[in-house]
């Protein structure tokens, strides 16, 4: 169980990263088993949102809930990208609502990320974070984009990290 301490870092992560307004709805494209159910929860409820709770994991069903909602958070693992790509062959699907679309749950290919962002032109943001410890250690800035493909952003508030070598001996930047 995570404890109540460990959310305090992704509000406040998200806080110093993202302009949110208040009274917007927050989609959760997520098993509520995932880190990504009760965080967002937990975060609508503090910018002083709602959220819309996706009845299953499909294409369809992502692109209903923003038609009718307009969210302005929510996160996707990455091969729904690849689904909304196939999925916007065939119609046009107007994601930008989104202050901030995350790509979590598994590492997201820069090619995949480049291509999803021009065909929808939308910033697609990453992150680092394990359902057990804290929900985000690190995640991208709006303005950080496809600058740096492979990086997972800076690490959020409240969050400590260390590298360690071979022997836990702490490792100097660089290593």
């Amino acid at each position: 169980m995570l404890p109540l301490r460990a959310w305090g870092p992704c509000i406040t992560g998200i806080a110093d990263l993202y302009d949110l307004p208040e009274d917007r709805a927050w989609l959760i494209f997520a098993p509520m088993s995932h880190v990504a159910g009760p965080m967002y929860c937990n975060m609508a409820t503090h910018f002083g949102g709602y959220l819309v709770i996706a009845e299953c994991m499909r294409p369809a069903e992502f692109i209903e809930a923003v038609e009718v909602h307009r969210p302005i958070v929510s996160s996707v693992v990455p091969s729904v990208l690849t689904l909304l790509m196939m999925v916007a062959d065939e119609r046009e699907i107007d994601l930008s609502c989104f202050r901030l679309l995350a790509a979590f749950g598994a590492p997201t290919p820069p090619q995949l990320r480049a291509r999803f962002e021009e065909r929808f032109n939308i910033r697609l943001q990453t992150g680092y974070g394990l359902t057990e410890v804290v929900p985000f250690v690190s995640l991208t800035p709006p303005w950080l984009g496809m600058s740096r493909p492979y990086c997972v952003g800076q690490i959020t508030r409240g969050v400590q990290v260390r590298i360690l070598g071979e022997e836990r001996e702490e490792l100097p930047p660089g290593e």
